[in-house]
């Protein structure tokens, strides 16, 4: 069931009953900080965002901080047809601009289509950073060659963040999240999980180590922190996996 948050700046009870009608797993809030807390902890395939020009333009700012998930699609709904309101808010970050009076069943076509997208470019992304985690050969991107062989040089190391991979990099952080989007569409605080994840299937694949020993030899400071973004990745919690691999 896709995740879908909803920051109402307005009354919108019309789309609240079309997203719940369509399945989607829905969480709202007036609130920006809740809202991008919510991204964190929740994780969801769309924000669906509505309210003043500026409010929305702080919380695309905010949500394409580098702290949050890049792969997050928004959706930000206007109250009124104005073309340099949509230009300004596309600019800004968000994917889809609808205008009112909003057709639900526009936003559900369009909420669906990024989502199916996202999971596209994603699936590539993780495809290509597999073979590249996969063998010690260069393959194409210089540039991500070594920010691998960097990240599993570190992985171990809790401090090892994204600010200390672009200082090892000798690039600004901005700098680094533009080569790393582009090489793999994902953020770089994604990029170091993933490879964190990786190593930890490894490690619970191949050592008697348990899930706690796992997530401390990763750089990981809390089990259920690594559990929840091994299911995410995986499909499977760290225990589930780690039992599967001993009937394979």
């Amino acid at each position: 069931m896709p995740k879908v948050i909803l920051f109402e700046g307005l009354t919108i009870n019309s789309i609240k009953k079309a997203l719940l009608k369509a399945n989607f797993d829905l969480k709202c809030t007036s609130c920006p900080k809740e809202l991008l807390s919510l991204v964190i902890e929740e994780q969801p395939d769309i924000a669906i965002v509505n309210g003043d020009l500026n409010t929305m333009l702080e919380i695309v700012k905010q949500i394409r901080n580098d702290q949050y998930e890049f792969s997050l699609s928004l959706i930000a709904l206007l109250d009124t047809w104005d073309i340099d309101k949509q230009r300004s808010l596309l600019k800004a970050g968000y994917n889809a601009v609808l205008c009112a009076p909003i057709n639900t069943h526009l936003l559900i076509d369009q909420a669906n289509s990024l989502i199916r997208n996202q999971k596209l470019v994603m699936k590539t992304a993780e495809m290509k950073l597999i073979q590249r985690l996969g063998g010690d050969q260069e393959v194409g991107n210089l540039f991500l060659n070594r920010v691998i062989r960097l990240v599993k040089d570190n992985y171990s190391n809790p401090e090892f963040n994204v600010s200390a991979l672009s200082k090892q990099m000798k690039i600004s952080r901005s700098c680094l999240y533009m080569k790393i989007r582009s090489a793999t569409a994902m953020s770089a605080s994604q990029f170091i999980r993933k490879i964190r994840l990786t190593e930890a299937a490894i490690l619970l694949t191949n050592s008697n180590l348990n899930i706690s020993e796992v997530t401390y030899q990763v750089g990981l400071n809390d089990p259920k922190y690594l559990s929840k973004q091994f299911k995410i990745l995986y499909g499977l919690t760290p225990n589930e996996f780690k039992k599967s691999m001993m009937v394979g």
